[in-house]
């Protein structure tokens, strides 16, 4: 995955960073993807791209692209269309973030909750959307508070531009990283 617009995925080996195969993604057209996670839902193991950049503040939606998750054997291929399903979602009407950029998506891998982050905002709001076996029009997503909200991290500045994050595959740690720091935080 890459942070813009190319409707591609990478793999690359762990050992080496080799590259180990692409995917194209049929279907899909994204404007400016910035996150990548993934879940295993019911035995089956799921991407999660992220459409949500917005630096001009004017997205009245962003998406999420749920893909079945590619075998990678090392060479090249195609994703197609039946394997990504559109996730359209919009932040509460009630408490949108002062500016809808946000970078950072996270995903429970054992449940396929949503947790968004966004950017721009001095103290970063969390927005969530729980797990469907499939979604259906534009998605209201639940408005957490601000991340500097949590006790532990109350003490620590707030520096905003949250970039990026994740949840770690057994579900106990999760990072959440800006432009100079790096939080990890335990998961009950």
């Amino acid at each position: 995955q890459s942070d813009g617009s190319i409707d591609k995925l990478f793999a690359v080996s762990k050992s080496n960073a080799a590259s180990a195969g692409e995917w194209s993604l049929t279907g899909i057209n994204g404007n400016d993807y910035e996150d990548l996670s993934s879940a295993r839902i019911g035995g089956q193991s799921y991407l999660y791209l992220a459409d949500m950049g917005d630096n001009a503040n004017a997205r009245a939606t962003i998406i999420v692209y749920r893909i079945k998750e590619p075998t990678v054997t090392g060479s090249n291929g195609t994703v197609d269309a039946g394997d990504i399903e559109t996730i359209t979602m919009e932040y509460p009407a009630g408490s949108l973030p002062t500016h809808k950029d946000a970078e950072a998506l996270l995903v429970d891998p054992d449940t396929g909750d949503m947790y968004i982050i966004t950017k721009r905002e001095s103290v970063p709001s969390v927005y969530y959307l729980a797990h469907a076996a499939s979604y259906s029009g534009t998605q209201t997503m639940t408005d957490l508070g601000n991340m500097f909200d949590i006790p532990d991290v109350a003490s620590i500045p707030a520096t905003g531009n949250v970039v990026g994050g994740n949840i770690s595959p057994d579900g106990r740690e999760i990072l959440v990283k800006s432009y100079n720091t790096m939080y990890l935080f335990p998961r009950d």
